[in-house]
């Protein structure tokens, strides 16, 4: 065997096989993980847990059960905020008075060091009691402002109240993509 290059002793299913592993690990074709983030209500003055559960997502591993809904009641009405159920950090919102919708209050200016926008809002266009409120994972260093901010309005579009609700953003298990 002395003397006789690599590839003439393998076997002939690893002669055929070794090209692909290869061209895999050199374009980055291979398994890998992150971090799974999500956002946190607990420290939030007058948020109150509803449910924790743990999240059952598929390539989700390595986590523990995380609070998962919350309840903030106010003398107007009542917001109910559930955790995302997706790899991305976000919340649901939703106020649970009749008579009173939502309406994002955009931040822009919110950004992380390499210019990304912090946060996004999708209103529900068929129910606007509700909206997701999507924070990026790349916004997590303690210098950036985090805080969910909207109107509660009733049906003339009147400005109830203001909300600017501080969370955290804390990290629960990883996840797999290939």
């Amino acid at each position: 065997m002395a003397g006789k290059p690599f590839v003439d002793t393998m076997t002939s299913w690893t002669k055929k096989l070794f090209p692909l592993l290869a061209t895999m690990g050199f374009v980055g074709c291979v398994a890998t993980s992150t971090n799974y983030y999500y956002l946190s209500l607990e420290k939030t003055p007058g948020a109150q847990v509803v449910a924790v559960s743990k999240l059952n997502l598929e390539k989700l591993y390595g986590n523990s059960k995380m609070p998962t809904v919350y309840q903030i009641n106010r003398a107007d009405y009542e917001l109910k905020i559930q955790v995302g159920d997706g790899y991305q950090p976000s919340l649901q919102v939703s106020v649970k008075t009749n008579g009173l919708f939502l309406k994002p209050n955009r931040d822009l200016k919110v950004k992380s060091e390499s210019g990304v926008i912090c946060s996004s809002y999708e209103l529900d266009k068929e129910n606007p009691i509700r909206m997701t409120f999507d924070w990026s994972a790349e916004c997590r260093s303690d210098d950036i402002p985090k805080h969910i901010s909207f109107y509660v309005v009733n049906r003339k579009g009147e400005i109830i109240a203001q909300e600017k609700i501080p969370f955290l953003v804390k990290r629960n298990g990883r996840y797999r993509y290939i």
